[in-house]
């Protein structure tokens, strides 16, 4: 009975707007009113584009917005990744760079037990220009009489502990070296140290090569180097095999070490 009661209302719902859209294309005319239709359905469907459009629109900028915080996220994640890299790689310097202060070998330390009031007597190898005096009973004087190459070492071996000399050398230093040199090997007359750098080693001057160290066929830099005027002393420990220079009382970096023969001073 509902039903029938709901059908037959519908029906007259129909039948009524029928009846209206009749009265209107009666008193505005039939074309007018298929017009103003067509009007309103044409506006609706520029509404709905206008909608899809807006919809389409949005969608483009949110799935824009998303792409950009997932760039930036990556962006953040690989500075973060970088920035461990770098934080790591410094650690690693830092621990390389305390394994290669341990490993690097400490210059020798001065030993005060010394000796350095040994009797001081030479090879001379050329008595025509080099003249050797007595000063004070303890202190010697070595004169080079002549302008050519000679080389003067002491008798004393150095063995048995540690053993120390110190000179100090007036007028022209252009060819001036000091060191040791194998107990085994002497200097003739007109030779050099530098000439027997497997024989000798010899520190030089600041006239002669800025005070580098030459040894083994091979020149090392890092010493200031003497003067005229200036003290300068070796220090060589026979048990270590090390031979340090000291400038007026400054030790000086550049040493040698792994000396394990006999040798003897020279200047």
């Amino acid at each position: 009975r509902k039903i029938c009661d709901e059908n037959y209302e519908m029906k007259r719902e129909n039948e009524r707007m029928k009846y209206e859209v009749a009265q209107l294309k009666h008193k505005y005319g039939n074309e007018n009113i298929e017009s103003e239709i067509k009007i309103i359905e044409n506006q609706e469907k520029e509404k709905d584009c206008k909608i899809q459009q807006l919809e389409e629109q949005k969608r483009i900028q949110e799935t824009e917005i998303i792409k950009l915080i997932e760039e930036n996220q990556k962006e953040k994640q690989e500075k973060e990744r970088k920035e461990e890299e770098i934080n790591k790689l410094k650690e690693e310097n830092k621990k390389i760079k305390e394994e290669n202060e341990k490993l690097k070998p400490k210059p020798p330390q001065v030993n005060s037990s010394v000796n350095s009031d040994f009797p001081i007597a030479i090879h001379n190898p050329d008595p025509s220009d080099i003249d050797f005096s007595d000063i004070d009973g303890r202190m010697k004087k070595i004169t080079k009489k002549q302008d050519k190459d000679n080389t003067i070492s002491l008798t004393q071996v150095l063995e048995n502990g540690i053993w120390e000399i110190e000179t100090e050398f007036s007028g022209d230093h252009k060819w001036t070296c000091i060191g040791v040199m194998k107990d085994s090997f002497n200097f003739k007359a007109g030779q050099y140290s530098t000439g027997y750098s497997d024989q000798c080693v010899s520190y030089c001057s600041k006239q002669w090569n800025n005070g580098s160290i030459y040894y083994k066929d091979n020149w090392t830099s890092g010493n200031k180097g003497f003067s005229a005027g200036q003290k300068v002393k070796e220090q060589f420990d026979s048990e270590k095999g090390t031979l340090i220079f000291f400038v007026d009382g400054v030790q000086e970096p550049v040493y040698i070490s792994g000396i394990k023969e006999k040798v003897r001073f020279f200047v």
